[in-house]
């Protein structure tokens, strides 16, 4: 049965203009409100991509995030990455010397994150927090999976500052660290089951000779080991959902255990959505971090997704594993960036609630049109594909109308 024709003068009707994506243009009073409504009461907001290469959502999402912070009052960003490498990224915005183009550029991270759109961010936050007490700065964390050696260089430089007397530990480490991997697995399975008894034989102790931040992180190198281990163990085919199910974990930890309100997650709309994804979609399968968080907090959990009308995006070759820029195609008639292009609203944002409570656009939604799902990878010249949508698995959804490709500063110069 073909897609019913989009109902778009109410889509427009109930649309907001959020009027460009630029971060340094202030949001008006009216979509502030809309946006003040669906986040005021939100622990966890997740904003979402269609692709990790797309400038004008990066730009957007920095923008709202602006918002986000100055506004609703959120001190706590977290990135699709290793917990223990953005704490680099969080030195930098609390006014360390880090040099954050050195950082990025260089380091041991996704490709997506090595773009001059996430430098801005990263300089507005440190001039955001400049000249702010310590308890009212905005910090960054990452809630992705680490790794053996950097979980290891974390506890060992722990340990080093609150002089611990644990040879059999640092002993583990050392291996941890190393280069024989089964080695290190071994090491990594003997510390997961150590370290959480030591804490709490220690951890008192050592409180007196940290701070309570750094004893916070020093405490969750045992489970972001665990979920290492879990998955560096797991079979293809499982690791989706035991990626996702860790970092659902390391973003409820900001709010459970970290000391923060409210935090504002940055991933892909894949992660973001609350979703079950099946049939090998972008070569996944299993329940999303938004499904987890949505089962956890419930309403206090607010994911937005955004869409993308056109344009050219950054990926990255399968094949060659270099850059490459496919062009977003057409949008099949009658799907959600068919409807939103349609629209002639400037960057527009609905509520989704708000659009099942209008029959013609109910309607329309009820017979699940498709939207853009694109993969960070181009395999045999695709990357693209559809999923369909009643949009239920976001609570906003904004729409960028065209986009150009991030600035990757691997390609910058």
């Amino acid at each position: 049965m073909p897609t019913p024709s989009p109902p778009v003068d109410d889509l427009r009707d109930a649309a907001v203009p959020l009027d460009g994506t630029d971060p340094e243009t202030p949001i008006d009073t009216a979509a502030a409100d809309s946006l003040r409504d669906l986040f005021a009461d939100a622990s966890l907001v997740g904003l979402g991509e269609t692709s990790h290469g797309a400038r004008a959502q990066f730009r957007l999402k920095h923008r709202l995030i602006r918002f986000l912070v100055a506004d609703v009052g959120s001190r706590a960003f977290a990135l699709e990455v290793d917990p223990n490498w953005a704490r680099a990224v969080d030195d930098y915005v609390a006014g360390g010397e880090t040099d954050i183009e050195a950082l990025l550029q260089h380091a041991r991270i996704s490709w997506p994150w090595k773009t001059g759109e996430l430098i801005d961010l990263f300089d507005w936050m440190r001039a955001f927090n400049d000249g702010r007490r310590a308890e009212d700065r905005l910090r960054v964390y990452g809630f992705d999976t680490s790794t053996f050696d950097r979980v290891a260089d974390a506890l060992s430089t722990f340990l080093d500052s609150v002089d611990a007397d644990v040879p059999a530990v640092r002993d583990r480490l050392d291996t941890l660290g190393g280069e024989d991997e089964d080695a290190a697995l071994t090491a990594a399975e003997w510390l997961v089951d150590t370290l959480p008894p030591l804490f709490e034989e220690h951890g008192d102790e050592w409180a007196t000779r940290c701070s309570d931040r750094a004893l916070a992180f020093a405490r969750r190198q045992p489970t972001l080991l665990a979920q290492t281990v879990d998955l560096t163990t797991a079979d293809g085919a499982d690791q989706f959902t035991i990626r996702d199910e860790a970092m659902a974990a390391n973003a409820s930890w900001l709010v459970d255990d970290a000391g923060t309100e409210r935090a504002v997650l940055w991933a892909h709309n894949v992660h973001i959505a609350r979703d079950e994804l099946s049939g090998g979609v972008l070569g996944f399968s299993g329940r999303t971090m938004g499904d987890q968080l949505a089962a956890k907090w419930g309403d206090d959990y607010v994911p937005i997704g955004i869409g993308l009308g056109s344009g050219e995006y950054l990926a990255m070759d399968a094949e060659t594993m270099g850059p490459t820029m496919p062009t977003v195609p057409e949008p099949p008639a009658g799907s959600i960036p068919d409807a939103f292009s349609r629209i002639d609203v400037a960057t527009p944002f609905v509520s989704t609630a708000a659009l099942h409570e209008r029959s013609p656009v109910a309607d329309w939604l009820a017979a699940e049109p498709r939207r853009h799902r694109i993969s960070g990878m181009v395999e045999d010249g695709e990357s693209l594909t559809y999923a369909a949508s009643d949009l239920s698995e976001f609570d906003g959804f904004a729409f960028v109308e065209t986009t150009e490709p991030t600035h990757h500063l691997g390609l910058d110069g």
